[in-house]
């Protein structure tokens, strides 16, 4: 429902006039039906003030839907949840990342160590043949 048809109905149930709603606001009776005809709308102050004497919320005036104090606590949660869950995936992928590197450093030194002990053992070979060598020779 639209704020115009809001003001009619709320002044109607609460059998005002025009003028009384008007003398109520310090406005003209031709500025309530300009509200309620639709041709004007009232400014920020005026809604507050139309709130206060209708005794309704801005939510009620706007048509928007007032949620319980449980709803608020439960999308603050929420809100807080998604929060969690976003940090919790961002460490959880920086640790992967680390795991990854961890594990490819860990693969360069064992093929590192491969070589090295390959070397070692063609060095040991090359040794044990030239103290034959050696021994022929002398």
């Amino acid at each position: 429902m639209a704020v115009k048809d809001k003001i009619f109905q709320y002044r109607r149930n609460m059998n005002m006039t025009q003028e009384e709603l008007a003398a109520k606001l310090s406005v003209s009776q031709r500025t309530i039906s300009s509200w309620e005809t639709g041709r004007t709308v009232p400014d920020i102050d005026d809604i507050m003030m139309l709130c206060n004497i209708f005794g309704c919320t801005l939510g009620e005036m706007f048509d928007t839907p007032q949620k319980s104090a449980g709803e608020e606590a439960m999308d603050i949660i929420m809100e807080k949840i998604r929060d969690l869950d976003e940090k919790s995936l961002m460490i959880i992928q920086d640790k992967i990342q680390a795991e990854i590197e961890i594990k490819s450093k860990q693969r360069l030194m064992e093929e590192k160590n491969k070589r090295l002990e390959a070397e070692i053992e063609y060095m040991r070979k090359r040794i044990e043949m030239l103290e034959k060598q050696t021994k022929r020779d002398s």
